[in-house]
C-alpha cells in the first residue's frame, strides 16, 4: 500500500463510450493492480466531510475551481484503519494529500 499511497500525484481524465471498456482495462493491465486485502477486492468505508454552512468547498469541487481543499474523516471499516485528511488541488491539477 506504500508503493501507492497517493500523496501527491497529477490526476488524468479520459472519456470513452462503454463499449470501448474492455479494451481501456486490456491496454491498462499493465500498468495497474488491484487493490486485495484478506482476500477481498471490494473495500467499504464511511467519511465526513467537513465544510462551511453555506458548503464552499462543496461547491468549488463540481465548478472546478482550483486550488481548492477537501478536509475529511475516512474510516476503513474492513480494516480499522482511519485517517483525518486534508486534500489540496493546486491550479497545475497536482492534488496532494
Amino acid at each position: 500500500m506504500e508503493r501507492v499511497a497517493l500523496m501527491n500525484r497529477l490526476d488524468t481524465k479520459f472519456v470513452f463510450s462503454v463499449q470501448e471498456l474492455p479494451r481501456v482495462l486490456e491496454l491498462l493491465m499493465p500498468y495497474y493492480s488491484i487493490l486485495t486485502i484478506n482476500g477481498k477486492r471490494g473495500h467499504r468505508y464511511d467519511t465526513l466531510y467537513f465544510d462551511r454552512p453555506t458548503l464552499d468547498l462543496y461547491h468549488q469541487h463540481h465548478n472546478g475551481i482550483y486550488a481548492r481543499h477537501k478536509v475529511r474523516y475516512r474510516l476503513y471499516v474492513d480494516t480499522g484503519a482511519c485517517f483525518f485528511e486534508v486534500k489540496t488541488k493546486k491550479n497545475t491539477g497536482r492534488t496532494v494529500k
